[in-house]
């Protein structure tokens, strides 16, 4: 419930059942980024806090819709001067320079999981995202989700041989033996456990299902396919790997997860 007496502002709400929690905002005529992060700072520096899941939001100011955003440097000294113990973060709408900027403030090992996404395909390209790969928090992570703007090449897929989890966008596919290669890749991950990545097809309906079933020697019903999936066998291992592409009109996505092959009965390749 909120409610306005004589040009105050009170309100009072429920606190997960248990009590009833009463204030009355404060107005203050300063900028209101500006007084947040007064009381925000603070926390940030205190000794040993840690975090299980932070989030970062870049909204760009502009004039207009169609004008150019201005800059915006109020988060400069939300930093703290010893690393941040932060278990996941995700980044929305920042340049690769201020990504690298946050990531330098988070505790290599400590930080598991890292997340990427942005509204701007300019932000940041594969060409600068070398930076990113560079990083010890990016080295020392578990899971990492790129936004799809990020275009990777299906060589690009070694940078993420430490990792559990991924999630990216690769450029056009059109030959099976560039989708093998991927399985090829992966396989030799020794932590891997699953991924999910798409490209564009350029081309409506591409049949990349029949062509490459085909390839691979997997006998399907007559007529377009929209999913295929099938078993692979990882080298040297008691572990096989789920592959599943499905084709959605100008997009093809491809997950791959782990699975014991010992209580799996599905054609091996």
């Amino acid at each position: 419930m909120e409610w306005e007496l004589d040009d105050m502002q009170f309100e009072c709400k429920n606190d997960f059942g248990t009590s009833c929690l009463f204030s009355k905002p404060v107005t203050y005529e300063e900028n209101y980024i500006k007084k947040s992060l007064e009381h925000l700072t603070p926390i940030f520096k205190m000794p040993k806090l840690q975090v299980n899941f932070l989030t970062l939001t870049n909204m760009e100011e502009r004039d207009a819709f169609f004008t150019e955003s201005r800059i915006k440097r109020d988060l400069d000294g939300l930093l703290p001067d010893v690393p941040l113990h932060v278990k996941q973060v995700h980044f929305f709408g920042y340049d690769m320079d201020n990504v690298i900027r946050f990531l330098s403030a988070m505790k290599p090992g400590y930080l598991e999981t890292i997340s990427l996404e942005g509204n701007q395909p300019l932000k940041f390209t594969r060409e600068n995202f070398e930076a990113i790969f560079k990083t010890d928090q990016f080295k020392q992570a578990k899971e990492v989700s790129i936004h799809r703007n990020v275009i990777f090449s299906v060589e690009d897929l070694v940078n993420f041989s430490h990792l559990k989890r991924f999630s990216c966008a690769l450029e056009t596919i059109m030959e099976p033996k560039k989708i093998l290669r991927i399985l090829d890749i992966v396989s030799t991950f020794e932590e891997f456990k699953s991924c999910d990545m798409s490209f564009s097809t350029q081309m409506y309906r591409f049949p990349y299902i029949e062509k490459f079933a085909e390839a691979v020697g997997v006998e399907i019903p007559d007529g377009p396919q929209e999913t295929l999936t099938f078993c692979y066998q990882r080298p040297e291992s008691n572990e096989d790997l789920e592959f599943e592409i499905r084709n959605a009109g100008f997009r093809c996505y491809i997950e791959i997860y782990v699975y014991s092959n010992e209580s799996h009965e599905s054609l091996i390749l």
